[in-house]
Formats: C-alpha cells, sequence, structure tokens
C-alpha cells in the first residue's frame, strides 16, 4: 500500500456509453462554510447513502448520478487525488476543506487500499494537474478517486488564486464540464472513476454529466423503444426543473408536484420500476420548500430515469405472443 503524500463550459461532451463507469457524488448547492464538513463525513461514513445526506442549515440534499457500467465497480488498482482548498487568497478563506481532504484521503487508504496525494490550497491548474494526473495511470480494470473541497461558483470548481475581473467573472476556475469530461473519458476507457465534490454548486458537475448521458443516448441509433421512452420523460422532467429554481407561487408549486408525480407513475408505467415513485414527497414539504429543495427532486429523478435507460439501451424489442392478433 502506498503511502499518501501532501503537495503544498464544453458544448458537447463525449460518449458516456461505454464498458467503464463515472459515479459522481456532490453536496450539492449548499455552501461550503454552511455545510462544515457534515457531507464529506457522511460520504466517508457511508458512500453509498451519501446521496441522502441533507445539510442541516440549509436543507439542501446531496445529489449523485453514474453512467457507464457501473453495476460492478472494477476491482483493480485504485489511484486517487484529495483536493483540499482553505487558503483562499482574494476571497474567504476556509477552515476545514484541508481537513476534510485529508480525512478522506485516510479513509480511502485504510478502507479500499488506495495510492495517491493530499494536494492543498491548488488553483485551477493544480487542481486539473491532480485530476489528470490519476486519469493518466488508469487502464481498463482500474479504479480512480478524485475528490475536492472548498468554493464553488455555477461554473466550476474555485482555485486559489480566483479574484474578480473588470466585467465580474470569476477567474481561476475549473468548468464543471471539463471535469465530466474526465468521466466521459472512464466510461469509455474501460475504468471506474469516482468523482466526490464538496462545494457550493457542485449540484451542477451532476447536471453536466446528465447532460452527457443524454446526449450520448439520443445519439443511439440502435436505442430501445423502452430507453426511447425512459429518455423522453427524463426531458420532460428536464422542463419541469428548469422552472423549480425560482420562486414559486403556492398554486403552481403544486402543479408541478403533480407533474412530477404524474411523470413519476409513468416510469413505473414504462419499466415497473417504482423506486422514483417516493421522490416527489409530501405535497405540503414540496410547496413550502426552497427552490434549491424542488429542483434537488427534479434532478434525482432525472437521474434515476437515465440510468435506467442507460442500463437497458439495448433491450431487444419483446416479440409478439403467438397468440396475439
Amino acid at each position: 500500500m502506498a503511502e499518501l503524500a501532501a503537495t503544498g463550459g464544453v458544448d458537447e461532451l463525449p460518449s458516456l456509453i461505454g464498458p467503464g463507469c463515472v459515479n459522481v457524488q456532490a453536496s450539492t448547492g449548499a455552501a461550503y462554510l454552511a455545510n462544515d464538513g457534515g457531507y464529506t463525513a457522511a460520504y466517508i461514513a457511508d458512500p453509498g447513502s451519501a446521496s441522502s445526506y441533507t445539510d442541516p442549515a440549509t436543507q439542501q440534499q446531496a445529489t449523485s448520478v453514474a453512467a457507464g457500467q457501473c453495476s460492478a465497480p472494477a476491482q483493480g488498482r485504485r489511484i486517487g487525488a484529495f483536493v483540499g482548498n482553505d487558503a483562499y487568497k482574494n476571497g474567504q478563506t476556509l477552515n476545514g476543506a484541508g481537513s476534510d481532504a485529508s480525512a478522506m484521503a485516510l479513509s480511502e487508504m485504510n478502507q479500499r487500499g488506495s495510492e495517491g496525494q493530499i494536494h492543498y490550497d491548488q488553483n485551477s491548474a493544480g487542481i486539473m494537474s491532480a485530476f489528470s494526473a490519476v486519469v493518466g495511470q488508469m487502464k481498463p480494470g482500474f479504479q480512480g478517486v478524485l475528490y475536492f473541497a472548498g468554493h464553488g461558483i455555477e461554473e466550476g470548481l474555485v482555485g486559489v488564486d480566483a479574484e474578480e475581473d473588470a466585467t465580474g467573472h470569476i477567474t481561476d476556475v475549473v468548468p464543471y464540464s471539463a471535469v465530466a469530461a474526465l468521466g466521459a473519458g472512464a466510461v469509455a476507457g474501460g475504468y471506474y472513476l469516482e468523482i466526490v465534490v464538496d462545494a457550493c454548486h457542485s449540484g451542477t458537475l451532476v447536471a453536466a454529466t446528465q447532460e452527457g448521458l443524454e446526449a450520448s443516448l439520443a445519439k443511439r441509433d440502435d436505442l430501445s423503444p423502452a430507453a426511447q421512452e425512459v429518455l423522453e420523460l427524463a426531458r420532460l422532467v428536464q422542463s419541469i426543473e428548469s422552472y423549480l429554481g425560482t420562486p414559486l407561487s403556492p398554486s403552481s408549486a403544486l402543479e408541478y408536484h403533480a407533474a412530477l408525480i404524474a411523470l413519476a407513475d409513468s416510469f413505473e408505467g414504462q419499466t415497473q420500476d417504482s423506486s422514483l415513485m417516493a421522490l416527489p414527497g409530501d405535497a405540503a414539504e414540496f410547496q413550502s420548500g426552497t427552490p434549491s429543495y424542488r429542483v434537488d427532486i427534479a434532478s434525482e429523478m432525472r437521474s434515476g430515469m437515465l440510468e435506467w435507460a442507460q442500463a437497458h439501451a439495448s433491450d431487444p424489442v419483446a416479440s409478439a405472443s403467438p397468440n396475439d392478433p
């Protein structure tokens, strides 16, 4: 077991349909300061249930999406890069991102036999260099884990040299689309890549991965009829999700809640899979919830539909019974 060492918008993503797997886990829209390391601790305690973590300060739920052949993760060599950014030079410093990266790395080493490096206080180039170094070592059957704790904005992961330019644009940012592209490479390359992000707006990374998966499915000319139907349901959920991020009147919130229930019911009718039926939750809770809470529900529904469509993309068309007319 190697010792862990410490160091000081794409228009179209590559195909996400292949023999490998990318599993993206994100603390979603909760600010890191409000989260206070709770999501990372929840992930370390139980990676399988981390997506159900709810931030106590914001009531926002973590989210996840997987693409590729993830039913049986690879069992080969596992290599990680663990980035924790605290010392932001031109913005609010953090106090726990570095220790979270250390805790994550030690957990990986002790529980999963990982090897790799902890990287503290990196700019955007350093973040991508650390992540790319792991990806560059991947071979079919290998496992990789990319972890980031620190500030995030809607565009991506924030490096420690970030500042606001004259136009109001934040510099020194790793676009979420670039991180999602690393995941697409894992799927195509036949290895397993886990991406864990504990940062504000990290749910955008899940959305970028969803978009890549949806685009990959839509391009296939051999997509099964069932997968096509579920892909269309996912698009309908996305259209609703675009409205849920804004303040809604009580009556509008209830209408969207009913629409999500109807889509979950349609999904069950198409697939005989009832796993999404409980996601819209209680109508009153949905009505009183924050915009981010509602978006998280829709995003989780969409992820479930896309993952089902991916898993059943090549299902054969059911043959007619001899007794059918």
